[in-house]
């Protein structure tokens, strides 16, 4: 509703922006695993996982920032819409933040994981994202706060542990790495 869809007179299906991810997820992957199997071939190597997840929640968090203008171009009184650009550059900004975290942790999880309880290990995995999206359809919905404090406040928490996962990647990589060593005796 907040969206100028309109592109040389033709409104664009609301449908058709909720597609963007599914078609950015499959044009980006093949970029981001040749960038991943380029920097294995480093001499400094690829990076490690707290690393790809600490990126990842980073670059989501730009995205929303991304809607923050996108609001704030609405005017104070939200009566001019939002360019379309600013929802194509979210949704850009958020499928390679999902690239960065969904495939690495999934392959952390299934890793680290003992093999007994492997299954159960990525079903949690799911099981995570399944209530992380019942809470952001809790604060969508909430009447209280406005799209500005709603995309802010979840850009702030991104970038925040983000920061503070890059900031312990150390430790845990250090951790993954003697969890891999009792997994092999």
């Amino acid at each position: 509703d907040n969206v100028n869809r309109t592109l040389f007179g033709f409104e664009m299906p609301v449908a058709w922006l909720t597609s963007l991810n599914a078609i950015l997820c499959v044009a980006l992957c093949p970029v981001l695993a040749t960038l991943w199997v380029k920097l294995s071939h480093t001499k400094r190597g690829d990076f490690s996982i707290p690393v790809k997840m600490g990126l990842g929640m980073i670059i989501m968090g730009v995205g929303f920032i991304v809607m923050v203008f996108a609001t704030l171009a609405n005017g104070p009184d939200g009566m001019v819409k939002a360019s379309i650009l600013f929802i194509v550059l979210t949704y850009i900004f958020t499928t390679v933040g999902e690239l960065f975290l969904s495939p690495i942790g999934l392959a952390m999880f299934n890793k680290l994981a003992p093999a007994k309880y492997a299954t159960l290990s990525m079903g949690a995995w799911y099981l995570t994202s399944f209530f992380a999206s019942l809470l952001s359809g809790k604060i969508g919905f909430t009447a209280t706060l406005g799209f500005l404090q709603i995309f802010g406040g979840i850009a702030t928490v991104l970038i925040i542990f983000g920061l503070i996962l890059l900031g312990i990647r150390n430790v845990l990589t250090r951790l993954m790495a003697m969890d891999l060593l009792t997994k092999e005796k």
